[in-house]
Protein backbone atom coordinates (compact mmCIF):
# COMPACT_ATOMS: atom_id res chain seq x y z
CA UNK A 1 0.00 0.00 0.00
CA UNK A 2 1.69 3.07 -1.52
CA UNK A 3 1.25 6.73 0.45
CA UNK A 4 0.12 9.41 -2.12
CA UNK A 5 -0.56 13.12 -1.41
CA UNK A 6 -3.46 15.20 -3.29
CA UNK A 7 -3.01 18.97 -4.02
CA UNK A 8 -6.73 20.25 -3.94
CA UNK A 9 -9.67 19.28 -2.79
CA UNK A 10 -11.93 20.43 -5.37
CA UNK A 11 -13.65 18.60 -8.01
CA UNK A 12 -10.99 16.91 -9.63
CA UNK A 13 -8.23 16.56 -6.43
CA UNK A 14 -11.35 14.81 -4.79
CA UNK A 15 -12.33 12.21 -7.66
CA UNK A 16 -8.39 11.35 -7.54
CA UNK A 17 -8.05 10.92 -3.58
CA UNK A 18 -11.49 8.89 -4.16
CA UNK A 19 -9.99 6.51 -6.65
CA UNK A 20 -6.41 6.08 -4.50
CA UNK A 21 -8.40 5.49 -1.67
CA UNK A 22 -10.57 2.55 -3.33
CA UNK A 23 -7.26 1.06 -4.54
CA UNK A 24 -6.22 0.79 -0.93
CA UNK A 25 -3.82 3.61 -0.93
CA UNK A 26 -3.09 5.88 2.31
CA UNK A 27 -3.98 9.19 1.36
CA UNK A 28 -3.03 12.44 2.14
CA UNK A 29 -5.13 15.52 1.07
CA UNK A 30 -3.96 19.30 1.14
CA UNK A 31 -6.56 22.32 0.82
CA UNK A 32 -5.10 25.10 -1.55
CA UNK A 33 -7.88 26.75 -1.54
CA UNK A 34 -9.56 27.70 2.30
CA UNK A 35 -13.07 28.14 0.31
CA UNK A 36 -13.12 24.44 -0.45
CA UNK A 37 -16.54 23.29 1.78
CA UNK A 38 -16.29 21.18 4.56
CA UNK A 39 -18.45 18.48 2.39
CA UNK A 40 -15.59 17.57 0.43
CA UNK A 41 -13.41 16.99 3.12
CA UNK A 42 -16.04 15.25 5.57
CA UNK A 43 -16.30 12.82 3.00
CA UNK A 44 -12.94 11.96 1.89
CA UNK A 45 -12.43 11.73 5.39
CA UNK A 46 -14.82 9.52 5.81
CA UNK A 47 -13.47 7.31 3.42
CA UNK A 48 -9.92 7.16 5.13
CA UNK A 49 -7.87 10.67 4.13
CA UNK A 50 -5.89 12.75 6.04
CA UNK A 51 -7.55 16.07 5.28
CA UNK A 52 -4.74 18.80 5.92
CA UNK A 53 -4.90 22.36 6.06
CA UNK A 54 -2.78 23.71 9.03
CA UNK A 55 0.20 26.65 8.42
CA UNK A 56 3.05 24.57 8.37
CA UNK A 57 1.42 22.77 5.15
CA UNK A 58 0.11 25.67 3.71
CA UNK A 59 3.98 27.39 3.83
CA UNK A 60 5.88 24.40 2.35
CA UNK A 61 3.35 23.78 -0.35
CA UNK A 62 3.60 27.65 -1.30
CA UNK A 63 7.33 27.31 -1.33
CA UNK A 64 7.08 24.13 -3.74
CA UNK A 65 5.13 25.85 -6.10
CA UNK A 66 7.25 28.47 -6.34
CA UNK A 67 10.52 26.39 -6.70
CA UNK A 68 8.40 24.75 -9.33
CA UNK A 69 7.98 27.91 -11.59
CA UNK A 70 3.86 28.13 -10.32
CA UNK A 71 4.37 31.80 -9.16
CA UNK A 72 0.38 32.15 -9.44
CA UNK A 73 -0.34 29.38 -7.14
CA UNK A 74 2.72 30.01 -4.91
CA UNK A 75 1.22 33.66 -4.32
CA UNK A 76 -1.94 32.91 -3.89
CA UNK A 77 -1.03 30.25 -0.98
CA UNK A 78 1.59 32.45 0.26
CA UNK A 79 -1.07 35.09 0.82
CA UNK A 80 -3.18 32.75 2.48
CA UNK A 81 -0.74 31.30 4.79
CA UNK A 82 0.15 35.25 5.87
CA UNK A 83 -3.30 35.48 7.37
CA UNK A 84 -3.28 31.90 9.57
CA UNK A 85 -1.21 33.55 12.42
CA UNK A 86 0.91 30.85 13.85
CA UNK A 87 4.99 31.72 14.15
CA UNK A 88 5.15 35.21 13.25
CA UNK A 89 8.45 35.57 11.09
CA UNK A 90 6.82 33.11 8.93
CA UNK A 91 3.41 34.60 8.52
CA UNK A 92 5.77 37.84 8.10
CA UNK A 93 7.48 36.16 5.53
CA UNK A 94 4.89 34.66 4.01
CA UNK A 95 2.86 37.91 3.33
CA UNK A 96 6.45 39.59 2.05
CA UNK A 97 6.81 36.48 -0.74
CA UNK A 98 3.06 37.04 -1.79
CA UNK A 99 3.73 40.88 -2.63
CA UNK A 100 7.01 39.72 -4.58
CA UNK A 101 5.31 37.39 -6.72
CA UNK A 102 2.22 40.12 -6.76
CA UNK A 103 5.16 41.70 -8.75
CA UNK A 104 4.61 39.71 -11.66
CA UNK A 105 1.12 40.48 -12.85
CA UNK A 106 0.58 43.85 -10.70
CA UNK A 107 3.51 45.81 -10.98
CA UNK A 108 1.56 48.96 -9.62
CA UNK A 109 0.12 47.44 -6.36
CA UNK A 110 2.86 45.27 -5.28
CA UNK A 111 5.37 47.99 -3.62
CA UNK A 112 2.58 49.27 -1.60
CA UNK A 113 2.15 46.01 -0.15
CA UNK A 114 5.89 45.52 0.46
CA UNK A 115 6.04 48.74 2.14
CA UNK A 116 3.17 47.23 4.70
CA UNK A 117 5.51 44.37 5.19
CA UNK A 118 8.56 46.66 6.13
CA UNK A 119 5.89 48.72 8.00
CA UNK A 120 4.67 45.03 9.77
CA UNK A 121 8.45 44.33 10.93
CA UNK A 122 10.32 47.50 10.42
CA UNK A 123 13.34 45.71 11.71
CA UNK A 124 13.85 44.07 8.46
CA UNK A 125 14.61 45.67 4.85
CA UNK A 126 14.14 42.81 3.02
CA UNK A 127 10.78 44.30 1.69
CA UNK A 128 12.29 47.73 1.30
CA UNK A 129 14.57 46.00 -1.22
CA UNK A 130 11.67 43.92 -2.83
CA UNK A 131 9.99 47.17 -3.22
CA UNK A 132 13.04 48.88 -4.79
CA UNK A 133 14.08 46.18 -7.24
CA UNK A 134 10.69 46.03 -8.56
CA UNK A 135 10.60 49.72 -8.97
CA UNK A 136 14.08 49.97 -10.51
CA UNK A 137 13.11 47.23 -13.82
CA UNK A 138 10.07 49.60 -13.45
CA UNK A 139 12.43 52.37 -14.11
CA UNK A 140 10.46 53.94 -11.30
CA UNK A 141 13.54 55.37 -9.82
CA UNK A 142 12.19 58.54 -7.77
CA UNK A 143 10.48 56.00 -6.02
CA UNK A 144 13.39 53.40 -5.60
CA UNK A 145 15.45 55.44 -4.10
CA UNK A 146 12.78 56.87 -1.55
CA UNK A 147 12.36 53.37 -0.25
CA UNK A 148 15.85 51.93 -0.08
CA UNK A 149 16.68 55.40 1.60
CA UNK A 150 14.13 54.26 4.07
CA UNK A 151 16.20 51.12 5.32
CA UNK A 152 19.73 52.25 5.49
CA UNK A 153 21.18 51.81 8.62
CA UNK A 154 19.11 49.32 9.82
CA UNK A 155 21.29 46.48 11.48
CA UNK A 156 21.11 42.37 11.23
CA UNK A 157 18.10 42.14 13.43
CA UNK A 158 18.19 38.83 15.68
CA UNK A 159 15.23 37.45 13.58
CA UNK A 160 16.32 33.25 12.99
CA UNK A 161 14.01 32.75 9.44
CA UNK A 162 15.41 33.98 6.05
CA UNK A 163 17.18 36.87 6.89
CA UNK A 164 19.13 38.56 3.96
CA UNK A 165 22.43 38.88 5.44
CA UNK A 166 23.74 40.36 2.00
CA UNK A 167 21.34 43.09 2.46
CA UNK A 168 22.48 44.36 5.78
CA UNK A 169 25.98 44.06 4.69
CA UNK A 170 25.81 46.33 1.98
CA UNK A 171 23.18 45.17 -0.62
CA UNK A 172 20.89 48.06 0.59
CA UNK A 173 23.00 50.51 -0.10
CA UNK A 174 23.91 49.20 -3.11
CA UNK A 175 20.22 49.85 -4.34
CA UNK A 176 20.13 53.01 -2.96
CA UNK A 177 23.79 54.31 -5.00
CA UNK A 178 21.84 52.73 -8.38
CA UNK A 179 19.09 54.83 -7.86
CA UNK A 180 21.10 57.79 -6.75
CA UNK A 181 23.02 57.05 -10.25
CA UNK A 182 19.62 57.12 -12.16
CA UNK A 183 18.57 60.19 -11.14
CA UNK A 184 22.13 61.71 -10.67
CA UNK A 185 22.17 62.30 -7.01
CA UNK A 186 25.25 62.30 -4.48
CA UNK A 187 24.73 59.41 -3.07
CA UNK A 188 25.39 59.27 1.14
CA UNK A 189 28.78 57.03 1.66
CA UNK A 190 27.88 53.66 3.42
CA UNK A 191 29.50 55.00 6.64
CA UNK A 192 26.68 57.96 6.48
CA UNK A 193 24.44 58.50 9.34
CA UNK A 194 21.12 56.49 8.65
CA UNK A 195 18.33 58.19 6.73
CA UNK A 196 15.19 55.48 7.97
CA UNK A 197 12.60 57.90 7.07
CA UNK A 198 9.17 56.47 6.31
CA UNK A 199 7.98 56.87 2.82
CA UNK A 200 4.92 59.36 2.38
CA UNK A 201 2.54 57.38 0.59
CA UNK A 202 0.85 60.36 -1.54
CA UNK A 203 3.86 61.57 -2.39
CA UNK A 204 5.26 58.14 -3.86
CA UNK A 205 1.80 57.65 -5.78
CA UNK A 206 2.15 61.21 -7.21
CA UNK A 207 5.48 60.23 -8.54
CA UNK A 208 3.93 57.20 -10.26
CA UNK A 209 0.38 57.37 -11.58
CA UNK A 210 -1.46 54.51 -11.44
CA UNK A 211 0.75 52.92 -8.58
CA UNK A 212 -1.15 52.45 -5.26
CA UNK A 213 0.70 52.59 -2.45
CA UNK A 214 -1.59 53.10 0.04
CA UNK A 215 -2.86 49.97 1.94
Amino acid sequence: MDSIGVVGAGLMGKGLAKNFLKAGHRVSVYKRKASIGDSATVELQKLGAVVTDDVRTVFYLAQTYEALGDRTRARQLFERRSTMGGFEEEAWYAQMRGAVLLGDSDPADAPGRLLACWERRPTRVEPLHGAAALCERQGWWQVAHAVSAAGLGIARPDDILFVERWLYDGGLHADHERACTALGLASPGRGAAPIGTTPDRATLESLVPGARFAQ
